[in-house]
Protein backbone atom coordinates (compact mmCIF):
# COMPACT_ATOMS: atom_id res chain seq x y z
CA UNK A 1 0.00 0.00 0.00
CA UNK A 2 2.79 2.42 0.94
CA UNK A 3 4.56 1.85 -2.39
CA UNK A 4 1.31 2.59 -4.24
CA UNK A 5 0.96 5.86 -2.30
CA UNK A 6 4.56 6.82 -3.16
CA UNK A 7 3.85 6.20 -6.84
CA UNK A 8 0.66 8.23 -6.53
CA UNK A 9 2.42 11.26 -5.01
CA UNK A 10 5.09 11.05 -7.75
CA UNK A 11 2.30 11.15 -10.36
CA UNK A 12 0.67 14.09 -8.56
CA UNK A 13 3.96 15.99 -8.69
CA UNK A 14 4.50 15.23 -12.39
CA UNK A 15 0.93 16.32 -13.22
CA UNK A 16 1.33 19.62 -11.40
CA UNK A 17 4.72 20.25 -12.99
CA UNK A 18 3.24 19.72 -16.46
CA UNK A 19 0.57 22.39 -15.87
CA UNK A 20 2.51 25.21 -14.18
CA UNK A 21 3.67 26.96 -17.34
CA UNK A 22 0.65 26.19 -19.47
CA UNK A 23 -2.61 26.31 -17.55
CA UNK A 24 -2.43 28.27 -14.30
CA UNK A 25 -6.17 28.02 -13.43
CA UNK A 26 -6.03 24.23 -13.83
CA UNK A 27 -2.79 24.12 -11.79
CA UNK A 28 -4.35 26.11 -8.94
CA UNK A 29 -7.52 23.99 -9.06
CA UNK A 30 -5.37 21.02 -8.07
CA UNK A 31 -4.77 22.58 -4.65
CA UNK A 32 -6.94 22.15 -1.57
CA UNK A 33 -8.60 25.40 -0.41
CA UNK A 34 -6.15 25.95 2.46
CA UNK A 35 -3.05 25.08 0.42
CA UNK A 36 0.23 26.84 1.07
CA UNK A 37 2.97 27.64 -1.44
CA UNK A 38 6.21 28.85 0.11
CA UNK A 39 9.28 30.37 -1.53
CA UNK A 40 11.59 31.12 1.44
CA UNK A 41 14.07 33.09 -0.68
CA UNK A 42 11.44 35.34 -2.26
CA UNK A 43 11.88 38.07 0.36
CA UNK A 44 15.33 38.79 -1.10
CA UNK A 45 13.49 39.80 -4.28
CA UNK A 46 10.95 41.93 -2.42
CA UNK A 47 8.16 39.34 -2.61
CA UNK A 48 6.33 37.57 0.19
CA UNK A 49 7.77 34.22 1.22
CA UNK A 50 4.49 32.43 0.81
CA UNK A 51 0.83 32.45 -0.06
CA UNK A 52 -2.00 30.67 1.66
CA UNK A 53 -5.24 29.67 -0.02
CA UNK A 54 -6.10 29.07 -3.65
CA UNK A 55 -7.03 32.70 -4.38
CA UNK A 56 -3.74 34.08 -3.03
CA UNK A 57 -1.73 31.43 -4.87
CA UNK A 58 -3.57 32.17 -8.12
CA UNK A 59 -3.06 35.94 -7.77
CA UNK A 60 0.66 35.42 -7.31
CA UNK A 61 1.25 32.84 -10.04
CA UNK A 62 -1.30 33.86 -12.72
CA UNK A 63 1.14 35.99 -14.73
CA UNK A 64 3.99 33.50 -14.82
CA UNK A 65 3.29 32.27 -18.38
CA UNK A 66 3.19 35.87 -19.64
CA UNK A 67 6.39 36.84 -17.81
CA UNK A 68 8.43 33.71 -18.41
CA UNK A 69 8.60 32.44 -21.97
CA UNK A 70 9.56 28.86 -22.74
CA UNK A 71 9.36 27.68 -19.13
CA UNK A 72 10.96 24.24 -19.15
CA UNK A 73 11.58 21.79 -16.33
CA UNK A 74 14.38 19.26 -16.78
CA UNK A 75 16.47 16.95 -14.65
CA UNK A 76 13.51 16.05 -12.46
CA UNK A 77 14.58 13.93 -9.52
CA UNK A 78 12.05 12.58 -7.05
CA UNK A 79 12.99 11.45 -3.56
CA UNK A 80 10.36 9.40 -1.73
CA UNK A 81 10.35 9.52 2.05
CA UNK A 82 9.27 7.13 4.78
CA UNK A 83 6.01 9.10 4.86
CA UNK A 84 4.09 8.08 1.71
CA UNK A 85 2.35 11.49 1.66
CA UNK A 86 5.62 13.44 1.41
CA UNK A 87 7.88 13.75 -1.61
CA UNK A 88 11.02 15.80 -2.09
CA UNK A 89 11.92 16.74 -5.64
CA UNK A 90 14.72 18.57 -7.38
CA UNK A 91 13.98 20.27 -10.71
CA UNK A 92 16.07 22.31 -13.13
CA UNK A 93 14.03 25.29 -14.38
CA UNK A 94 14.84 27.33 -17.49
CA UNK A 95 13.02 30.22 -19.10
CA UNK A 96 13.39 33.61 -20.73
CA UNK A 97 12.23 36.51 -18.56
CA UNK A 98 10.35 38.73 -21.00
CA UNK A 99 10.85 42.02 -19.15
CA UNK A 100 14.49 42.10 -20.20
CA UNK A 101 14.88 38.90 -22.28
CA UNK A 102 17.24 37.49 -19.66
CA UNK A 103 17.80 33.76 -19.81
CA UNK A 104 17.16 32.31 -16.38
CA UNK A 105 18.18 28.95 -15.04
CA UNK A 106 17.86 27.63 -11.52
CA UNK A 107 17.47 24.48 -9.51
CA UNK A 108 14.35 24.29 -7.42
CA UNK A 109 13.97 21.99 -4.45
CA UNK A 110 10.40 21.16 -3.56
CA UNK A 111 8.73 19.46 -0.63
CA UNK A 112 5.30 18.23 -1.66
CA UNK A 113 2.88 17.17 1.05
CA UNK A 114 -0.24 15.43 -0.18
CA UNK A 115 -3.09 16.40 2.12
CA UNK A 116 -5.60 14.17 0.37
CA UNK A 117 -5.97 12.86 -3.14
CA UNK A 118 -6.80 16.35 -4.43
CA UNK A 119 -4.60 18.71 -2.51
CA UNK A 120 -1.08 19.52 -1.62
CA UNK A 121 1.26 21.92 0.09
CA UNK A 122 4.41 23.01 -1.65
CA UNK A 123 7.61 24.47 -0.24
CA UNK A 124 10.37 25.56 -2.58
CA UNK A 125 13.93 26.49 -1.76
Amino acid sequence: MEQLQQKAIARVFADRLARIGKDIPAWVDLFVEDAIVEFPDASALGSPEGWEGKAAIYNYIKDVPAQMQNLIFTKVRKYPTSNPNVLFAEVQCRCTVLADTTKSECTQLTKLVLKDSNGWRKRCA
